[in-house]
């Protein structure tokens, strides 16, 4: 059986045993031992897609684009660093169809907005990814710092984390669920508060 990982614009084919080796040289095997994580299926991988009307049209990209500059200011006070964060957080999320305010959360709580942020864990970037990933999803090459690049990543995974929980009825609780796995602590509603309670707090239009 071969897993196919759609992270960038080429497509990498994996074996299981590959997959096997090179976690058992990660950080990522100690989770996955521990039950947080689990080598993605190929029918469980989150794909882009640039037609989400619910969030990618452009009078609502820029709307929010307007509203969401003033409220980063506080943390990013250049103004074209500002535009380049925005714009690719607000692309990236879409084609996720994810909530761009949602990730703006996300990453609040993660970095801080530092893009050069390192755990001492290892998490890398805005959304603080674990460089297993790149074995995963992505190519070992890959710059985890680089700001799209870091976007994708994060997003990839969070999708991929929200889509396990899709049993789940209400939004809200699979909302929490993936925030729980996406920080590694599964069944720990801290992490999941903290993200919403920002959400809330800084980033909901």
């Amino acid at each position: 059986m071969q897993i196919l990982f759609l992270l960038s614009r080429k497509k990498f084919a994996v074996t299981d045993s590959e997959i096997t080796r090179r976690l058992k040289l990660s950080a990522g095997f100690i989770l996955l031992c521990a039950g947080l994580l689990s080598p993605p299926a190929h029918s469980e991988l989150p794909t882009s897609s640039k037609n989400n009307e619910k969030f990618f049209s452009h009078k609502e990209r820029q709307q929010w684009l307007l509203l969401t500059d003033l409220k980063v200011s506080v943390f990013v006070p250049d103004r074209k660093t500002r535009e380049v964060l925005l714009e690719n957080v607000y692309d990236i999320a879409t084609e996720f169809q994810l909530s761009p305010s949602l990730v703006m959360a996300i990453i609040h709580t993660e970095s801080g907005f530092d893009p050069y942020a390192l755990s001492h864990s290892g998490a890398m970037g805005l959304m603080q990814v674990m460089p297993f990933w790149k074995m995963q999803i992505g190519n070992e090459d890959d710059n985890l710092i680089d700001l799209r690049t870091n976007l994708r990543y994060g997003c990839t995974i969070f999708r991929y984390y929200l889509r396990k929980e899709r049993h789940l009825e209400q939004e809200t609780h699979r909302i929490q669920k993936a925030l729980a796995r996406y920080n590694g602590s599964y069944r720990q509603s801290r992490y999941p508060n903290k993200v919403l309670s920002l959400l809330k707090q800084y980033w909901q239009n």
